[in-house]
């Protein structure tokens, strides 16, 4: 177990502050408050694990010295993120699917219209040689 001086240390370098003053201000507490756990060598432990949890500041590496590993956690920020995503994948394939669909008939529409046109075409020519015939005999 570490002592109030190694924890105080610990805790200024885990929230990113240099000094006791700029730790006391963080902890809304006194000054004389950081030199009075650091001269009794205690810790007011009900103030320090609760916002400790809240920043996820892992508890054994800042009173015991050991980190744990552990998996990331993910910021309810990452976790909105990936439905979002998720969501927009979703939605995205299944208007990549319509639009596949939409082509499809359209070409086949197309496709239709086409053979249509040479049929028309094709009726055309037979009606033409065959009036052109009839106007010759």
């Amino acid at each position: 177990m570490r002592n109030a001086k190694e924890i105080i240390t610990e805790l200024k370098e885990s929230f990113g502050l240099k000094t006791d003053l700029e730790l006391a201000r963080f902890l809304d507490v006194s000054p004389t408050t950081i030199s009075t756990w650091k001269s009794r060598n205690s810790i007011d432990y009900k103030m320090i694990i609760p916002l400790c949890q809240k920043h996820q500041i892992d508890l054994n590496a800042l009173f015991l010295g050991e980190k744990m590993e552990l998996p990331p956690k993910e910021t309810p920020f990452e976790s909105l993120l990936q439905l979002l995503t998720v969501e927009i994948e979703k939605r995205l394939s299944l208007k990549l699917d319509d639009i596949k669909a939409t082509n499809e008939l359209i070409y086949d529409l197309l496709e239709k219209e086409d053979v249509k046109r040479k049929i028309d075409a094709a009726k055309s020519k037979m009606s033409s040689k065959t009036n052109g015939t009839t106007k010759s005999q």
